[in-house]
Parts: structure tokens; sequence; C-alpha cells
């Protein structure tokens, strides 16, 4: 149900007292309920965020959630640096509304192709923890412990009532920093059923963090009232810029974030700044650095070269997700050298935020590139559209 419906409903139901039941009535009939309060006031009493609002960019039209969208437009030079400024420390400190966000995609010329979607309230098992197996090294403070099994990360807030700040969430990070030793950014399972309080310092550090630097992908393990809803609210309102997605049971977290790993074969052919292998007839080009280089283009295409691919073209998947940069270059060496692309019957581009969508989109735009393009968030979706282009 979307949100006007879901609000209708609690409403109607017995939750809410009487008295703030009618406050709320009034004010929503005379149009003076803001969209943050309906929100939380839903998230409050125990509704789901089953899908997330989101937004069509002007720039490469691809669609993203509302935090993941407004991310995007304030790394654009399309605002003013002043006013830029200003929005970025209210969103890093939470002090912009849902509304005033959603106000500010639509006068720069997002458009909303998704509302909200809400669950009524689900069933969980209140006494559902993950636990490490007894043969996994783990990493712990007083608060926290965290480990790394099948690919994943994973972190468990101790206790029966934990209350999050902005020290716990400090310590907690560099738990994960000791953990990442080889720098490769992986999915992070958190279970945080025994939440009960979060600071408004913590809420803002969350927000303000790149959370790329660590993790692919984020499943939050919620099986409380107070988790659910904190869960949430950070999913909608200061939503972490990597996919992420609220579960009550483990083994669905894990096959989620799953989707997201790509490891590669172990015949892969490894250069300073990437790998190569293929797969299922299909080529796998995954980077390992946060810049292409002009000089690592040149080894890459020198290497396809000796692949012995087959002489038709086959699909390619290349995995931006490490990339922040692209120097001038390399752009024009692709400019100069568009036969290159006649190698490939299509090219699926895997990325996980703005800075490396804004480098795939040079691919979407480039005139010379008539092969079917297209971006992803999880490696099992652009596998399988490769699959169809064979």
């Amino acid at each position: 149900m979307n949100t006007k419906e879901a609000f209708l409903e609690l409403l109607n139901s017995k939750r809410v007292p009487t008295n703030l039941r009618s406050q709320w009535s009034y004010r929503l009939e005379r149009n003076k309920l803001s969209l943050d309060k309906i929100h939380e006031a839903l998230l409050e009493y125990g509704y789901n965020i089953k899908v997330p609002s989101k937004w069509e960019s002007p720039e490469d039209h691809f669609v993203r959630p509302t935090h993941e969208s407004f991310v995007q437009l304030l790394l654009s030079k399309k605002i003013p640096s002043n006013q830029k400024k200003l929005w970025k420390n209210r969103l890093q400190n939470c002090q912009l509304s849902l509304n005033k966000v959603e106000g500010i995609l639509e006068k720069y010329g997002y458009r909303k192709t998704q509302n909200t979607k809400w669950d009524n309230f689900v069933e969980y098992k209140e006494d559902y923890r993950i636990e490490p197996g007894d043969d996994i090294i783990t990493l712990q403070t007083k608060e926290d412990t965290v480990w790394l099994d099948n690919n994943v990360y994973h972190c468990i807030l101790k206790g029966p009532n934990y209350e999050d700040n902005l020290e716990k969430a400090l310590k907690r990070e560099r738990l994960f920093d000791q953990l990442n030793i080889n720098g490769r950014r992986k999915p992070v399972i958190i279970d945080t059923s025994s939440l009960v309080s979060q600071t408004r310092d913590a809420q803002a550090y969350y927000s303000h963090f790149d959370r790329r630097e660590k993790f692919a992908a984020m499943a939050i393990i919620a099986n409380s009232a107070k988790s659910i809803y904190y869960g949430n609210f950070f999913k909608e309102i200061n939503g972490p810029n990597i996919p992420s997605k609220i579960f009550h049971d483990y083994q669905e977290a894990l096959e989620w974030c799953k989707e997201f790993i790509i490891i590669p074969k172990p015949e892969a052919i490894e250069f300073t700044h990437s790998k190569f292998w293929i797969h299922e007839g299909i080529l796998h080009h995954q980077f390992h650095t946060n810049v292409q280089t002009y000089e690592s283009i040149l080894k890459d295409h020198e290497f396809f070269k000796s692949l012995g691919v087959a002489q038709k073209p086959q699909p390619v998947i290349v995995d931006y997700r490490s990339l922040t940069k692209m120097i001038n270059k390399v752009r024009d060496y692709y400019l100069e050298n568009t036969e290159i692309f006649n190698k490939y019957s299509a090219i699926a581009m895997i990325c996980d935020h703005p800075s490396n969508d804004a480098i795939v989109q040079f691919f979407l735009e480039h005139p010379s590139i008539s092969i079917p393009c297209k971006i992803f968030r999880q490696y099992s979706e652009a596998l399988n559209w490769a699959k169809r282009q064979i």
C-alpha cells in the first residue's frame, strides 16, 4: 500500500491513542501534516517499508532511491556552491526534511518513478540473533562483535538493550578497518535486533559516512519493534549510499548479500589495476583500484587481443565499483579508438555510487557506441542480462 493508504489504515486502527488520532486526522484534512511526520508515525507503529521511493535522474535517466538521487544532485555542477554547501551540511546533520529533499529533486528535473510502498506490521522472532561459528575469528569491543564469513562481513550489536551513539559507531568502524586487510569491499550483515535507541549525532554520522569505502551492500537484521523502526527510518530518510535492505531471517539476508559478490575464477588473469576471466561465454573485467589510468587501459586492451575470444562479439561484464575517477587521457583514448567496442555484443556495467555512475555515463552517451549498455547494482542481474545478449 502507498503512504496515504497506510496512514489512513493506521488512523482507523486502535493502535493510536484517541487524542493523537484526532489531532493527526485534523491536520491531515487541512494538509498540515508533513511527509516526514507521516513516515515517522508509520515506522513508530510498526509499519515496514517494502519499497522505498525512487527518482529518475535527468542526466543519465537511471532510477535511484531518494537519498542516493539527492547525493548525485549534490555531486553535479547544477547547484551554486554556497547552496550546495548549505544542503550538504544540513543533510549530514539530519536537518533536511524528506519534503524539502523531494521538492529540491523536482526543481532540478528529477522525476519520481516510485512512491514508498508499505507493509503492515511484520512478524519477527524476538529471540533470534545471528552468531559466529566456532571456527570463526572475531574482533570485539564491549559493545560489538564483527567477523568475516562467506565473503560477507557480519556484525552483532551486543546486549539486550543496545543504546547506539557516536562513540560506539566510531569504534565499530575501526573494527571493520582491522578486518578489511586487503581493502576489498564486501557486503555486510548487521544484526540490530537489540537496538533500543540511537542518538542524533550517530544518525548524522551514518548519513555523512561514505559506506561505499568499506561495503558493497548492507543487510540489516531487525527483530524488534525499535530496530525495525530505526532501520526503516535510516533507509528512507538518512539512507546509506549503498544498496540496503531489512531482513528478519539470516539466510535470506545472506542470499541477498551474495548477489553483490563477484568471485573471480581461479584461472583469472590479474594486472595491477584489474582482473579478467571468462565465465559461461561472458568476459568479466573487475577493477580493484580507484583510478583508471592511461597505462592500465593500454595493458587491458593488449590483453583483450590475446584472449582468443570467439570471432562472434560477446557480452562483457565490467565491475566499476572500486573506480571513482577516469582521467581525461583515458576518455580521449576511447574517443579515438571506438573500434574496440566492436569486440562486444553488449556491456553490463556494475556500479554502486554516483561517482562511478558518472564514469559509465560516458559510455551511455558516446555517439559511436551502438551496442546495448546498461547499469546494474547487483551482479546476479548483470549476469542474467548479459546471458540474454549472447
